[in-house]
């Protein structure tokens, strides 16, 4: 078993949460936590700083919340990307920011250095609920780390949702669970496959 903690990425909307989706977003950080791994996030908002929220609030946990900072393709070569609202990046949940040189999703081009920057590090992948830029870290997910040959059940990356807020095309390509308690047991296995000993933290 590697002794090592792993890695569990973290992908969703940018855009304004719902209560529901809030919740939901928080409730998979604590798990993350929980489970002994380090989070991994774009280190924006919404989804992301809700389920930073959530991780950081478990105080015994072993692992850091990680944040990949892009730069903004507007301003100069090292300077962070922010919110549309001119809010800076990291949010405030973010323990370990990794200031890169890759641009923002939202506004570059071609986005795939950052995707597969986001998809490489992580050992598993949560997606919650998104719209285009979820999409294509999925999609990006789906063909890396020799997932393009596996089964749904045993590529390394979970929908976490209600079925209906993710498009038919990526419920054919990953498993699909309504909430954080019905992930457990997927990430777990998905650990355990990947070499990891799970020690999960009592509440």
């Amino acid at each position: 078993m590697l002794r090592c903690l792993p890695i569990i990425g973290l992908f969703g909307s940018g855009a304004k949460l719902t209560p529901e989706r809030a919740t939901l977003a928080h409730d998979v950080g604590v798990l993350v936590a929980r489970l002994g791994a380090h989070l991994l996030t774009g280190a924006s908002y919404a989804v992301t700083e809700a389920a930073a929220e959530g991780f950081t609030s478990v105080k015994r946990r072993r692992g850091v919340c990680i944040g990949t900072v892009a730069r903004d393709t507007a301003g100069a070569f090292d300077k962070a990307n922010g919110g549309a609202d001119g809010t800076p990046y990291p949010n405030r949940y973010i323990e370990l920011a990794m200031i890169t040189t890759v641009p923002d999703v939202e506004k570059a081009q071609d986005d795939a250095g950052r995707n597969r920057l986001n998809v490489l590090t992580s050992n598993v992948i949560i997606a919650l609920p998104g719209t285009t830029g979820t999409r294509n870290e999925l999609l990006t997910a789906a063909t890396c780390d020799g997932d393009g040959i596996r089964s749904p059940a045993n590529r390394r990356t979970i929908l976490v949702g209600p079925s209906e807020d993710f498009p038919h095309e990526l419920r054919e390509l990953f498993l699909q669970v309504p909430n954080a308690e019905a992930a457990e047991a997927l990430v777990c296995h998905l650990l355990s496959q990947r070499g990891f000993l799970v020690e999960k933290l009592p509440v």
